[in-house]
């Protein structure tokens, strides 16, 4: 009998070098997670509060086109207090 499907954790990765956001998108892929990508702070905050669900994970580049990377952090903290983030 198969076992029951395993929900992949949601991961956040805002970067706004669009390469890197590919790669980096694709290698979670292919590691079974489920990857959210934007190439912007207010992108990602967007993505995060509309996700319906906590993110597992944020990866955040510090130096984005609207913002830094600390300030998305706090205002990721206020939506999605239990993940975890990486600058």
């Amino acid at each position: 009998m198969p076992s029951p499907a395993v929900e992949a954790l949601s991961v956040l990765v805002i970067e706004d070098d669009n390469h890197l956001l590919r790669t980096l998108r694709d290698i979670l892929r292919l590691r079974g997670y489920a990857p959210m990508t934007a190439a912007s702070g207010g992108e990602g905050l967007t993505l995060a509060a509309a996700a319906g669900a906590p993110l597992a994970v944020a990866l955040i580049d510090l130096n984005l086109p609207d913002m830094d990377g600390t300030e998305v952090i706090g205002r990721l903290h206020a939506i999605s207090a239990l993940t975890e983030t990486v600058i």
